[in-house]
């Protein structure tokens, strides 16, 4: 590149940048939502604090390719269109647009000072404040007509995938946001289609069941069945207004078990391929999304953000022990209540329940299998019933909607809250993990 600014630009506009820059090892869609987290919630603390300042000081993501590869569709690995967080649409603070290659360009062409930061495990006070050292010296050199804005390249070990925080509420209504809007370029005005042909005023209750290879990890159908008759049983929601609708592996036992015990199911099944090679770090992967080709069928992408979207929009969701579900969990409405399973033994075992991760109505179905107390996912035979009962009722009785969600205006989705108070740092390592 010849000059700092496209053709279109001055450079002035251009803003301070974060990018995370991790090289990522492709996983499962759901494993790698924790390393994109991470960029948002610290673009949306500098944000914040530079706001402060009471400056026209702007500060942009450029989300890495690399960190939402998903193995499972090696045609079209890359998760951040479909997540509505890199496109032409993108929501602010993300820089829509814009490669990673790009940005080398520019540090390369001296239109970029890059500074590199590492996230610390427990505090990141100093980073932040080495951050913001370096942006308030770019500003003050502007005004001697000498500025350069500055490129904040992250690393660092945070792994706040459990955690929801300013990360997930934003990541919420992007995602939504990107659904309706795809939707309405397709000619069908602001409209989701209803899970599994749901007629209006019928509740939806989603089942998310992840099959593993190995046995030990996969609850049997006897969990599921017991914790979708909790629901049954300690709210008003029953066969007769409500729809159970099963998505999951089209290999697993445990829809027909389902399908026997309640009238009211519907299996979505899904084809999920395990990949068969180690996982690789590509620092050079590209998004592939293009909104020309996504607007009229999620079958591309083996209906991975239509599943998001039922999951999230769900009145009630039960969880499988997969980071798919975590995922799902993350981006569901705050009305949304979630049944989720204790972990395994192992190093999965460790950090915070599910009913801890600041995502509201979230009840552990078997808190006293928790931690030390453990068992194989095959072993998690039911629901641990008295706590289930207080949490049903009480989640239940909370609720700030009157109906169901998919009856909502704009399906009740919730708008991000800029002014709200972005959390100074995440749980630590120990506690996630």
């Amino acid at each position: 590149m010849s000059s700092c600014a496209d053709d279109t630009e001055d450079l002035t506009t251009i803003p301070h940048i974060v990018f995370p820059d991790d090289h990522i090892w492709t996983e499962g869609a759901g494993a790698k939502w924790r390393f994109v987290k991470y960029g948002i919630w610290f673009t949306l603390r500098l944000q914040q604090l530079l706001l402060s300042d009471n400056t026209n000081t702007t500060i942009s993501l450029l989300p890495n390719p690399a960190q939402m590869q998903n193995p499972h569709q090696l045609a079209l690995p890359s998760m951040l269109g479909g997540m509505g967080i890199i496109q032409p649409y993108s929501p602010k603070p993300v820089l829509a647009n814009r490669s990673p290659q790009w940005l080398r360009d520019q540090i390369d062409n001296g239109c970029y000072v890059r500074i590199d930061l590492e996230l610390s495990p427990t505090s990141n006070a100093e980073v932040e404040q080495e951050a913001l050292a370096a942006i308030r010296h770019s500003e003050k050199q502007g005004k001697k007509g000498r500025s350069k804005p500055v490129a904040l390249f992250l690393t660092g070990p945070i792994d706040p995938m459990h955690w929801h925080g300013s990360a997930g509420a934003w990541t919420h209504q992007a995602f939504y946001d990107h659904r309706l809007a795809r939707a309405e370029r397709s000619g069908h005005g602001r409209t989701l289609p209803r899970p599994a042909d749901t007629p209006k005023g019928r509740y939806v209750i989603s089942v998310h069941i992840r099959r593993y290879e190995t046995g030990d990890w996969n609850p049997p159908g006897s969990y599921y069945v017991a914790a979708v008759q909790s629901v049954f049983d300690y709210t008003p929601l029953t066969c007769d207004n409500s729809n159970v609708v099963v998505i999951g592996d089209k290999q697993s036992l445990v829809p027909d078990e389902l399908l026997h015990e309640f009238e009211c199911v519907t299996f979505e099944s899904r084809d999920i391929i395990e990949p068969k090679t180690e996982p690789v770090s590509d620092p050079y992967a590209k998004d592939d999304y293009d909104p020309n080709d996504d607007d009229d069928n999620d079958a591309r992408r083996g209906y991975i953000f239509r599943d998001l979207e039922v999951l999230g929009l769900s009145d009630v969701m039960v969880a499988s022990n997969s980071e798919f579900s975590t995922m799902a969990q993350s981006l569901s409405h705050p009305d949304s209540i979630i049944l989720c399973p204790p972990r395994r033994p192992g190093k999965w075992n460790y950090g915070l329940p599910c009913d801890q991760v600041g995502t509201p109505n979230s009840i552990l179905t078997y808190p006293r299998l928790w931690g030390e107390n453990a068992v194989p996912s095959n072993e998690l035979l039911g629901v641990q019933e008295d706590h289930v009962e207080e949490k049903l009722r009480e989640a239940w009785k909370n609720r700030g909607v009157d109906g169901p969600l998919w009856d909502q205006p704009g399906y009740g989705i919730v708008p991000f809250d800029y002014e709200k108070e972005v959390e100074a740092s995440w749980p630590s390592i120990e506690e996630l993990w």
